[in-house]
């Protein structure tokens, strides 16, 4: 037994708070004394500060003041937390639409629906903008050279960097109607497959290819098909599209060949093969300047002349195609036709400066059209920097070469190039030349007639220019009779006069 002091027993007991000045005795039994429902700190005392019921202290779940409270304005996870990442309307949500990294945001620069996003294909300044002036697939580009109010067509005569393009009479041709569509035609590889190692040798009738360091590796992806082969041969027609890249369609309107034309290809030829009518190939055919009877004709379907193969090998193909057109000339031969596109372009204009440095051939009449072709700069034709802009579009432009020094005589021989200027691989700047008057070359082209060669610019993309029927239906009226009309009319005039 032991004695407390009065005051202590009782407080215990009663929660006393008055104290007598005396003792008493109390007996300790083992039990707890239940605490008093008022303590402050008892759990369940509804003001305590761990009771999870008080509404009052800081941390309790249910208190808007905790932390973890999801009402507490402070608490990161709160909804209305203007710091919530999960707020809509925190400037660091994704979702808010005022977050300028919100791509649902307008001033969000990567938000597709952005005025100012360059990949918004609604914005001016979007190269993919189908309104976009500057946007090579506008159909509206294609400038109109008597609206003074175009910013695309120089107007100021004054300006010796924005000449006024000289009219030629010759640009406004007659509609020439399309020729007969020729189908199932075939091509013959240069070189051939002739075992199963993969063995290769030039195929008959080709032979003329064989030439020192023949690469038979480029003569098999060589592919040409012939039209019309007769005895007599007053006529030599040879038509070739542009460079072939891998499993890419590649139709032409020069040659009239359609995207799938290879469809049918194995170790040794191509099978069923169409040309199409509204081609250049098949209307000039059709017209029958040059008598049908006595014209050999061939299309280069693949003329595998490569941009990027080397100098030597480029030569050596160059001077085979040169071989095997001469050896198709007889007495009767008058005539060379030539024609292009892109780097087919290129090649009728190197085989072309070959033939007419064979003396023996002055007396034959060579006709070259140009479709925007491609010659590599540093060593073919001449061509080589600086750059001379396309007047009708600015953001186009050809190298420059001396066409004048090009070719060892310019007696019987015609050329006509139509110089477009779109940078045909981006990145790597590879584009059509330009010839020039006087000793250098000016900043802007202009329209050129020598006489022996005229060079028009014409405001399309390169493969407008080459296959015109094919360019978007606003602009393709136009287009074939800027290039395909355009280049059988140069010709009329050439073989018959003003008649």
């Amino acid at each position: 037994m032991k004695k407390l002091p009065l005051c202590i027993a009782c407080s215990l007991s009663l929660g006393i708070t008055a104290c007598v000045n005396d003792t008493v005795s109390f007996e300790f039994t083992g039990e707890p004394i239940p605490p008093a429902l008022d303590t402050p700190d008892t759990p369940d005392n509804p003001d305590t500060p761990d009771n999870p019921d008080n509404p009052d202290p800081p941390d309790t779940p249910d208190n808007p003041d905790t932390p973890d409270n999801p009402d507490n304005p402070d608490n990161p996870d709160n909804p209305d937390n203007p710091d919530n990442p999960d707020n809509p309307d925190n400037p660091d949500n994704p979702d808010n639409p005022d977050n300028p990294d919100n791509p649902d945001n307008p001033d969000n620069p990567d938000n597709p629906d952005n005025p100012d996003n360059p990949d918004n294909p609604d914005n001016p300044d979007n190269p993919d903008n189908p309104d976009n002036p500057d946007n090579p697939d506008n159909p509206d580009n294609p400038v109109d050279p008597d609206d003074p109010d175009d910013p695309l067509v120089p107007t100021d005569p004054d300006d010796p960097d924005d000449p006024v393009i000289p009219e030629i009479p010759e640009d406004i041709p007659p509609v020439y109607e399309p020729g007969e569509t020729l189908t199932g035609l075939t091509a013959y590889r240069v070189a051939r497959k002739v075992n199963f190692w993969g063995k290769k040798e030039i195929t008959p009738g080709f032979e003329a290819f064989d030439v020192e360091n023949a690469d038979l590796g480029v003569l098999y992806k060589t592919r040409i098909a012939f039209v019309a082969e007769p005895e007599i041969r007053k006529t030599l027609m040879f038509m070739t599209a542009g460079q072939k890249f891998g499993m890419i369609e590649h139709s032409n309107g020069v040659t009239g060949q359609q995207g799938d034309w290879d469809a049918d290809c194995n170790d040794e030829i191509c099978e069923n093969i169409t040309l199409e009518g509204q081609s250049f190939a098949m209307k000039l055919r059709s017209l029958n300047w040059f008598d049908a009877e006595t014209t050999w004709m061939a299309v280069g379907l693949d003329n595998n002349f490569d941009y990027t193969a080397t100098k030597n090998k480029r030569t050596r193909l160059v001077a085979g195609f040169t071989q095997w057109i001469t050896s198709q000339i007889t007495d009767d031969t008058e005539t060379i036709v030539l024609a292009g596109s892109s780097r087919g372009g290129c090649l009728s204009l190197r085989i072309a400066q070959e033939i007419r440095a064979i003396p023996e051939y002055d007396h034959i009449t060579l006709f070259v059209s140009s479709y925007d072709g491609v010659c590599h700069k540093g060593d073919e034709l001449g061509v080589d920097s600086p750059k001379i802009e396309n007047p009708l579009r600015s953001k186009y432009a050809g190298y420059a070469t001396d066409i004048e020094a090009q070719y060892a005589t310019h007696e019987n021989l015609y050329i006509f190039h139509l110089s477009g200027g779109q940078e045909v691989v981006p990145l790597l700047d590879i584009r059509t030349f330009s010839a020039y008057e006087g000793d250098t070359p000016p900043k802007v082209g202009s329209h050129l007639d020598f006489g022996w060669y005229r060079q028009k610019w014409v405001p399309y993309a390169h493969m407008d220019v080459g296959t015109a029927y094919h360019a978007k239906e606003n602009i393709r009226e136009q287009a074939i009779s800027d290039t395909i009309d355009s280049q059988l009319y140069w010709m009329q005039k050439k073989l018959f006069g003003d008649e």
